[in-house]
């Protein structure tokens, strides 16, 4: 006789572990149907284990990975590995988490503390760079000496060519005052020659004391170096340029002779 399952009355195969129809596992030796004769009273009873449930009814459980001597050589490098990352990781975000902290060089009020209270030990080190020398617009007298001393020495060798030549004289000054009370120095004479140059671009500088025309050897000559051969034409380069007869007149650059017969005065 066929028997059947307990739980669902399904007719189960010949040697089968669970029911087909509803799963449940049937038990070996399971009992027998009712029209089956039971055993003697003094038979020994036997109770049996019903067998495992199969594998796919419930979820399998997780694999456990274990470093115990087990696993192979590449198992063991590899968890180490990964333990040396996490460990490696954990230090770089507490290095950066730190690190942000930190407030900029001279924080809060100029004492370079960080948030901590901490003081910082780096010390700054600024160096000062002198301001470049600037030239002075403004020569003192000494220095207005040096320019003209240097001017006479620059036009020497274009005045030596005018030599016994008529020339138009357009100043002849000296530090001091004069009678008409108009007081001369270093500066008023140099910055004379600057404005007779602005005028006239080719004007010459030379010393009095060079000269033997010239009847006192402390004065600073302008001249223009044009050329003529008598006083009379020199005179008449200065009155086209209508300039007025004390400040322009005819002078003959000499290394003999003296101030007479080479000078001409404007009338």
């Amino acid at each position: 006789m066929t028997e059947k399952c307990r739980e669902c009355g399904e007719d189960l195969r010949d040697n089968a572990r669970f029911c087909v129809g509803c799963g449940a596992s049937v038990p070996r030796g399971a009992e027998a149907p009712a029209d089956r004769t039971a055993p003697p009273a003094d038979a020994p009873s036997v109770t049996l284990q019903p067998p495992p449930a199969p594998p796919y009814p419930s979820a399998p459980a997780p694999a456990r990975v274990t470093a115990g001597p087990g696993l192979s050589q590449g198992a063991k490098t590899a968890i180490a590995v990964g333990i040396c990352a996490l460990v490696v990781g954990s230090v770089v975000a507490i290095s950066a988490g730190s690190g942000s902290n930190r407030p900029a060089p001279g924080g809060s009020g100029g004492s370079g503390a960080f948030a901590g209270g901490a003081t910082s030990s780096r010390t700054l080190v600024t160096e000062t760079i002198p301001a470049p020398a600037t030239e002075t617009t403004s020569a003192t007298p000494t220095d207005a000496r040096t320019l003209l001393q240097r001017q006479v020495e620059q036009d020497r060798s274009s005045v030596e060519q005018l030599v016994g030549s008529w020339l138009p004289q357009l100043s002849a000054k000296k530090p001091g005052t004069l009678p008409n009370g108009t007081t001369h120095d270093y500066d008023t004479i140099w910055a004379d020659f600057l404005a007779n140059r602005q005028l006239h671009p080719d004007a010459l500088l030379l010393w009095s004391g060079d000269y033997s025309s010239f009847r006192y050897a402390d004065f600073w000559i302008t001249v223009v170096p044009q050329q003529f051969s008598d006083g009379a034409s020199a005179n008449a380069w200065c009155d086209s340029y209508e300039i007025p007869k004390d400040d322009c007149y005819a002078k003959r650059l000499m290394h003999t002779g003296g101030y007479a017969g080479n000078t001409m005065l404007r009338k």
